[in-house]
């Protein structure tokens, strides 16, 4: 049985394997969840949210349109105790010269799951490509059924803003009592007698 699942998943790796980037919309921006496979280093898959659409790439490209801060998050959605670290490029060619990003926050949540974010300045009309390794894995805690032994994966989420970001709800809130106010006021002020 374990060999067929090994030669199963090698088959789908080798049919499916990464062929280009992730293109992040620069006005939108993406959230996405990623998975690893064979321990650290670079990611191995990048699912497109909501939905979970696998795109089979290990990193993403983005060209703005106008220059802005895009913010960056990373956290680990399987095994506590992953840790990333965030890289960039701007090499068009197929070998990438990646440069490690730090971030600008770095914490554990309460059930000690690692996040990490970063607000990084991106120009007009430069290509940029992203990756995300895991720096500190968590091992699964007890041998898998299947394979016999602990596992070196796992699974998490990386999000990038936009230029363009939704307005928060309390903003809108504000937005729309200053409207309220502004009507309210010219019927009962306004008046002329």
């Amino acid at each position: 049985m374990k060999k067929i699942m090994l030669t199963g998943s090698m088959i789908f790796g080798l049919c499916f394997s990464a062929q280009a980037a992730v293109i992040i919309d620069s006005a939108t921006g993406g959230d996405y969840a990623i998975g690893w496979y064979d321990g650290l280093g670079e990611i191995d898959d990048i699912y497109s949210l909501p939905g979970y659409g696998l795109e089979t790439d290990t990193y993403w490209e983005l060209t703005p349109t106008v220059n802005y801060d895009t913010r960056i998050t990373a956290f680990d959605g399987w095994i506590v105790g992953d840790e990333f670290e965030l890289f960039v490029s701007t090499d068009t060619g197929s070998t990438k010269n990646w440069t490690s990003i730090n971030w600008d926050g770095e914490w554990t949540d309460a059930g000690g799951y690692y996040h990490g974010v970063v607000d990084y300045n991106v120009a007009a009309g430069t290509t940029y490509y992203f990756s995300i390794y895991t720096d500190v894995l968590a091992l699964w805690p007890n041998e898998d059924p299947w394979y016999g032994a602990p596992r070196d994966e796992g699974f998490g989420f990386a999000s990038f803003s936009g230029s363009n970001p939704v307005p928060e709800p309390a903003t809108m809130l504000l937005f729309g009592t200053g409207i309220i106010g502004l009507f309210v006021g010219r019927r009962f002020f306004g008046k002329t007698k």
